[in-house]
């Protein structure tokens, strides 16, 4: 451990910064922890979590996590590699026979298009580094993402589409790829796929996995799928930024699928949280996989999460990463960024649809969150937490 943490500079160097996104109305309000080794440095909830309500932000505000989700299925599927149930190089077909024929888009329309049969077999290292040739359905301009709205993924982003994870992950892979599994990373419902595969393995249902082999064990008790009526309170809205430089509440953003009933269990961006209870998962794997005497994956397991398990070929993942690769279900820097010199090799990291971040720094024995609700995403509080972390220490 390098880098030793002290509470007051980071309270001098953090706060002030995070307070001026409150105050000039960049998010309305959001909850920021910080733990080296077992110790909590920093906890601060600044602004409202509802503005029209007046309610305060706390550590048991419930957030949409949304891709925060993925490193939860990344540690879910690090159980189940514990004990000897998979392989990173194991054929997806293996476990879902769907994909045995997989074929690559070529060319034409969302309702005529012609495809090829794919010429590498995807693997469960090609889902867990989202370079299985599978899409999310973002990019309008894209034939593939053409065709996926023309099917059911679209109404999967406002909660009308509704069918359970198996005919989900089915339906998917009768979707053409946009490239050959192995040979180019892209964001996708890929990490969806790894929680179909955990139900084939087992047995169980996806929640109830996730229930039993890490919410339980963890005394994560706000984490789930859906807000029941008991907790709806406390389940904060979501905001967008004004033309005018405001912020406006947001209704329908998908929310229907957060409310009992919704069955599309989404390891890649369903689950709702709260900064206690992703605090103690971060705290789990910084203290290599256990918590309060509580054992959920061992040390060899959480390296190898945070592990970069990226084909060599496709390294950076994104342009504007550099030095960056990916591990189960999240980033991991393998190299420093001349341009932020302050983040070590090592850290794993990722963050949600809705701007809240997480990171784990091994080395250091470091971990961070940040829980605001504001769509489009804007990172700046994790961006500006996980620097001064660094430079304050």
């Amino acid at each position: 451990m390098t880098v030793k943490l002290d509470a007051q500079r980071l309270e001098a160097a953090a706060t002030p910064a995070l307070q001026a996104l409150i105050d000039n109305q960049t998010y309305a309000g959001f909850g920021a922890a910080v733990w080296q080794g077992g110790d909590l440095f920093y906890e601060r909830y600044l602004g409202r979590s509802d503005r029209e309500a007046d309610v305060a932000c706390n550590h048991d505000t419930i957030v949409r996590i949304y891709s925060m989700s993925k490193p939860i299925t990344g540690a879910l599927l690090a159980i189940l590699w514990d004990r000897g149930l998979w392989q990173i190089d194991d054929p997806v077909a293996q476990y879902i026979p769907e994909f045995a024929d997989t074929r690559v888009y070529v060319s034409g329309g969302p309702s005529d298009y012609r495809t090829e049969p794919a010429t590498t077999t995807m693997t469960l290292r090609h889902l867990f580094t989202h370079t299985a040739g599978l899409s999310y359905g973002f990019d309008e301009n894209d034939p593939v993402d053409q065709i996926y709205h023309e099917g059911a993924p679209a109404g999967y982003l406002d909660g009308s589409y509704n069918p359970d994870l198996r005919e989900f992950v089915a339906m998917l892979a009768q979707l053409p790829l946009r490239s050959n599994p192995g040979t180019a990373y892209h964001y996708s419902f890929a990490i969806d796929v790894l929680g179909r595969v955990a139900e084939v393995i087992t047995g169980s249902s996806f929640r109830n996995l996730l229930r039993a082999l890490l919410f339980e064990p963890l005394g994560m008790a706000d984490t789930d799928f859906t807000v029941d009526d008991a907790r709806l309170a406390r389940f904060a809205p979501c905001y967008s930024p004004t033309a005018s430089g405001g912020l406006t509440r947001m209704t329908g953003q998908g929310d229907a699928r957060y409310r009992p009933g919704y069955r599309l269990w989404s390891g890649g961006g369903g689950l709702t949280s709260t900064l206690y209870d992703y605090g103690r998962f971060l705290r789990m794997l910084l203290n290599g996989g256990e918590l309060d005497g509580v054992r959920v994956l061992s040390p060899e397991a959480v390296r190898y999460m945070m592990t970069d398990h990226l084909p060599s070929a496709l390294l950076p993942f994104e342009a504007n990463s550099p030095g960056v690769g990916y591990g189960l279900c999240g980033s991991v820097r393998v190299a420093q960024d001349p341009a932020n010199p302050w983040e070590p090799v090592g850290v794993y990291r990722w963050a949600g649809a809705a701007s809240t971040t997480m990171w784990v720094d091994p080395s250091n024995g470091i971990a961070g969150i940040t829980t605001p609700q504001l769509m489009p995403g804007n990172m700046a509080a994790g961006d500006i937490l996980r620097q001064r972390v660094y430079e304050s220490a």
